[in-house]
């Protein structure tokens, strides 16, 4: 939503702009030398996956090279969903090796120091059906942990559909070529991706291979029109979600960020409504926060609920963007505070830089804070102290006695009282360190920070320390 700043905050972001240099380019990772692992350890560096998707048959097929660093005696277990089976003997930088399967843990990885490629193939039925969250909707969203089906698919980290070691924790780039038979569009992480078409011989699962077999040119068998996604990262991630849907589709470009929406042929009219948004949420914090960690945003409609922020997008339940387009309709055309502007704003907190959650989930009330109650803010002061008034509200008539926890145990949302203190009880303790740095002092160092840590795990010691810093004194 495009609102005219008050002259306060107008000023502070004018400031910015000058106290904080913005970035030459997008943040590339940069893996660490084999040398640099001590006896032991193990880090993936990057996935490369090849994924042939078949919704009607709930079918998924993969091959993952998997480049890996380790010192010297590294072993792990990983961690691959029990419906998805190995179809190849996994290889060791070419060579085959035996990992014995034990539920979902492929046991007894043990990779020579220095760098190795892990090639694994594997295939399976991703069948999770959705669970309504009835009255709880609005707070969780409807839950799966993973589907491929006719009405669109999901597979995100919970689906373990990607091979990861267990219990060791660390950020990887995922890169994606990906099969799906027409009128289906992939959608993932990462560049903008090269989108192509191509025909395949057979039926949709037919070949052993991942990739659909080309046609003979005098073949007689059926033919399966396939649309391809090639994505590339450009920041590493915790993990990797991927959806497909029967979309149709919009593009612009705003300050060189790709804008796209994926929506059902039934709302292709409401596109640019979302679009205009999407533009005006670029053009708004830039100057905030400083250059998006990613290429592209992308506006994805989903078969069930939810709403949710991946690293380069945001997944709507259908009916979400209805709703909010039918609010913006009645409000003079604009979609209102808290739908697009805090997904946009997850691109930094949760999926530019990441959660340590050992030490409890900092991102959501900093998303809210530099989302719904910015937006607020910008209306004018009385718009502001409402919401701040709100919020306090809320968390004093819903969270009492055993219910009232500190910040830090906050993981993520499951009841209404999850809401009022992982967002806004925490978006609150980023005002008061607002207040008590003053504003430009505060949102420069939000702004140094955000770009400097930008593809790192960041704890909110992490946070504490940088206002101190800033401040030159205890927040």
């Amino acid at each position: 939503m495009r609102i005219p700043p008050n002259a306060r905050l107008a000023c502070v972001l004018l400031l910015l702009a000058l106290l904080v240099p913005h970035a030459a380019a997008l943040p590339v990772a940069h893996a660490e030398s084999p040398g640099a692992l001590p006896e032991g350890a193990l880090r993936i560096v990057e996935h490369d996956l090849a994924v042939r998707i078949v919704p009607a048959s709930h079918a998924l097929r993969c091959e993952d090279r998997i480049t890996v660093l380790a010192g010297p005696g590294a072993e792990t277990d990983l961690v691959l969903d029990p419906a998805l089976a190995l179809e190849a003997p996994p290889l060791l930088d070419g060579k085959p090796i035996e990992l014995s399967r034990e539920g979902a843990r492929l046991k007894g990885f043990r990779p020579p120091p220095g760098r190795s490629v892990l090639t694994l193939r594997y295939g399976g039925v991703v069948k999770d059906d959705v669970q309504s969250s009835g009255d709880l909707s609005w707070v969780a969203g409807d839950r799966t942990r993973g589907l491929v089906d006719a009405k669109g698919v999901y597979l995100s980290g919970a689906s373990r559909w990607v091979p990861t070691p267990v219990g060791r924790s660390s950020l990887a780039l995922f890169h994606v070529t990906a099969w799906i038979p027409a009128p289906y569009l992939v959608v993932t992480q990462g560049v903008v991706p090269e989108r192509s078409a191509r025909i395949g011989m057979g039926e949709p699962l037919a070949g052993p291979q991942v990739e659909p077999p080309a046609p003979a040119e005098d073949a007689s068998e059926a033919l399966t029109t396939w649309n391809v996604l090639k994505a590339r990262a450009v920041v590493p991630s915790d993990d990797l979600t991927l959806v497909a849907g029967p979309y149709v589709t919009k593009s612009r470009v705003e300050r060189g960020i790709t804008l796209s929406t994926f929506f059902y042929e039934q709302d292709a009219a409401i596109q640019d409504l979302w679009l205009a948004a999407a533009a005006a949420i670029v053009a708004r914090y830039e100057p905030i926060l400083g250059p998006y960690p990613h290429p592209k945003f992308d506006i994805v409609a989903n078969f069930f609920s939810t709403g949710y922020g991946m690293p380069s997008f945001t997944l709507l339940g259908d009916e979400v963007i209805r709703s909010a387009t039918a609010r913006a309709q009645a409000m003079g055309g604009a979609i209102p505070p808290g739908y697009l502007d805090h997904e946009y704003v997850h691109g930094w907190y949760g999926n530019g830089l990441f959660v340590d959650y050992a030490t409890g989930n900092w991102c959501e009330g900093l998303t809210t804070y530099c989302s719904n109650y910015l937006a607020k803010e910008l209306e004018g002061p009385e718009a502001g102290r409402a919401h701040r008034r709100g919020t306090l509200e809320k968390w004093s008539m819903r969270v009492q006695g055993e219910k009232d926890v500190p910040v830090r145990t906050f993981l993520q949302k499951v009841e209404d009282t999850d809401n009022d203190i992982g967002y806004g009880k925490s978006s609150m303790i980023f005002h008061l360190a607002r207040r008590q740095m003053g504003d430009a002092a505060f949102w420069a160092c939000v702004k140094a920070f955000t770009q400097e840590r930008t593809g790192t795990i960041v704890a909110w010691d992490d946070w504490l320390r940088a206002f101190d810093e800033a401040a030159g004194t205890s927040v």
